[in-house]
């Protein structure tokens, strides 16, 4: 019995199956772009988030909660995905007066900020990269 090699195997293909061969080669190749730009994505959101959720600790502590939502709202682009929740919420909250006249209606508003913001987060495409070459594939 002769051994089984790859080489041999190409040799017997006909044009259709390289052609084959090829496209699914090339959809490896980018389904494993796709992976690594995502894992960059989710990683980078991941940090983004822990940084804006440490500065909002801080600003909580020292000014109070008024104080940390509109620093929310100024610091929401570069948030992460936590963050930009959380600055739904934190808007909301301002936006009903902080709970001083209707706590049931401050609580339902921010909770529904809180739900909307997080089904945006889940159906909204990833940012654009910045850098030229990344720019230029994503316009193709």
């Amino acid at each position: 019995m002769q051994p089984f090699t790859l080489s041999e195997l190409w040799v017997h293909m006909g044009p259709f199956a390289r052609a084959v061969v090829f496209a699914l080669g090339t959809m490896s190749l980018a389904s494993v772009a796709v992976t690594a730009e995502r894992a960059v994505a989710f990683f980078r959101s991941r940090r983004d988030s822990l940084r804006f959720i440490a500065g909002l600790e801080r600003a909580i502590g020292a000014e109070g909660l008024d104080a940390a939502a509109l620093a929310a709202a100024e610091g929401e682009a570069r948030a992460g995905h936590v963050g930009r929740v959380l600055a739904a919420g934190l808007a909301a909250y301002r936006a009903t007066g902080g709970g001083l006249h209707s706590p049931g209606l401050t609580l339902e508003s921010v909770a529904r900020a809180l739900e909307r913001q997080a089904q945006r987060e889940h159906q909204t495409p990833p940012p654009r990269p910045s850098s030229a070459c990344s720019a230029r594939w994503w316009a193709s």
